[in-house]
């Protein structure tokens, strides 16, 4: 964890705060999250890391379509209905898995940055709405520190 020392300048101004939840605090001045402290003067150009679904997730969605394309013109050459409900069964127990792994394992976003040389993890969350408020307070927080500056 990154500790950085606030100078006095830095104490005997007000401190605007954009988010402050759990361990997570965006100010005019600093991040704190539970990666470290950053100076939001120090830290270089924000990336977001969003993952994309998994790629097990889209096969076994792909599959379950796959299955009823082939099932359907097969149980209608054969005039089978048991054919056709097995497949819309076999589909629907394959995407209600890809579905159950979703929320098994959620995926991971990330708000990295370059600080002191380094590429570091300023915050990173499960939660895609404090994932996003989190990001737009870095967002503001750095658009007012560039408008107090000119």
């Amino acid at each position: 964890m990154l500790e950085i020392p606030e100078s006095s300048a830095q104490r005997s101004r007000r401190v605007t705060v954009y988010y402050d939840r759990g361990e997570t605090v965006v100010t005019d001045l600093y991040v704190h999250t539970a990666h470290g402290r950053f100076a939001l003067a120090e830290l270089g150009e924000l990336r977001r890391s969003v993952p994309y679904r998994h790629r097990g997730e889209t096969v076994a969605v792909l599959v379950a379509g796959l299955e009823l394309a082939l099932a359907t013109p097969f149980a209608l050459a054969y005039h089978s209905l048991t054919a056709f409900g097995i497949a819309v069964v076999v589909a629907l127990v394959v995407g209600a898995g890809a579905v159950r792994d979703g929320r098994r394992h959620p995926r991971w976003f990330v708000i990295e940055a370059r600080f002191r040389g380094r590429d570091v993890t300023v915050f990173s969350t499960r939660d895609e709405s404090e994932f996003q408020r989190v990001r737009l307070a870095l967002v503001r927080a750095r658009d007012a520190r560039r408008a107090a500056s000119y």
